[in-house]
């Protein structure tokens, strides 16, 4: 990616208007590959080589997980909305049917349903695959009311798998680790970060209320459309590089699995 700048002028030519390369969509690619690494690292540290993997949850990171693992086994992806699929690769088999995926043996689970997702109960039924993965919901800036409703230990401690994992999120000082959550972080302390730049006027984003348009609206293209536009702009006096502004908060996000 080029770090050129995207620029225009303003009403006069003393001001210009600075757009990042980054798109929205190009962050939330970002902050799911870190997660995925952290579950690849971990996975070949331990030396697994799952054969059929469920992944319960499929937005977002359970789609990027996915996605990946299909290129080396076989996956099932659990998620109550059906409008998931259409972010699936076609090698990857999707149900909304929990009572569906109960019938096959898995030799690894990965859940990443997050807050009110999937109880300890359900979780029992599927037996004791070799391996368990959770994603922790909460992040360093989970507030007492979220971190009341991390499930993350109590299905970490119910598994008893020979391989397990919490797969944590830390770095922004968010409310959760979700992935959108992280993204909307990412941009907004990048935006009150361009504000102190010497001559910046003032700076935006593209931003919309993004989960609506997939569980509310059922408009995936919309989605994806609206994902596609410049994830930081900023109108300034003197030359200013908005990409670097976020990659500056994209670094900061650490993500890591805390085994057994």
């Amino acid at each position: 990616m080029s770090l050129s700048y995207i620029t225009e002028t303003g009403i006069t030519p003393a001001v210009h208007t600075y757009f990042s390369h980054y798109s929205v969509m190009n962050l939330i690619e970002i902050i799911c590959d870190k997660k995925v690494t952290a579950v690849n690292r971990w996975l070949d540290s331990s030396s697994i080589t799952p054969k059929h993997c469920l992944i319960i949850g499929a937005y977002l990171t359970g789609m990027k997980i996915a996605n990946v693992l299909c290129n080396t086994c076989h996956v099932t992806v659990l998620d109550i909305c059906r409008d998931m699929q259409g972010f699936l690769d076609p090698r990857v088999s999707f149900t909304s049917s929990y009572e569906e995926t109960v019938l096959h043996e898995y030799d690894c689970i990965i859940d990443t349903s997050g807050l009110g997702g999937i109880h300890s109960e359900d979780l029992a039924r599927y037996g004791t695959p070799e391996t368990f993965i959770v994603e922790d919901p909460c992040s360093d800036g989970s507030d007492t009311s979220i971190l009341c409703y991390n499930q993350s230990q109590s299905l970490f401690t119910a598994m008893g798998t020979r391989h397990k994992g919490i797969l944590r999120t830390l770095g922004l000082g968010s409310k959760t680790s979700g992935t959108m959550t992280l993204t909307l972080e990412v941009i907004r302390s990048s935006m009150n970060a361009a504000l102190q730049e010497e001559g910046v006027l003032y700076c935006s984003s593209h931003l919309d209320f993004f989960e609506r348009m997939i569980f509310k609206e059922n408009d995936l293209d919309k989605f994806f459309t609206q994902l596609l536009r410049s994830a930081l702009i900023i109108s300034s006096l003197k030359d200013v590089d908005p990409d670097a502004i976020l990659k500056r908060y994209l670094s900061r996000i650490l993500c890591q699995i805390d085994g057994a």
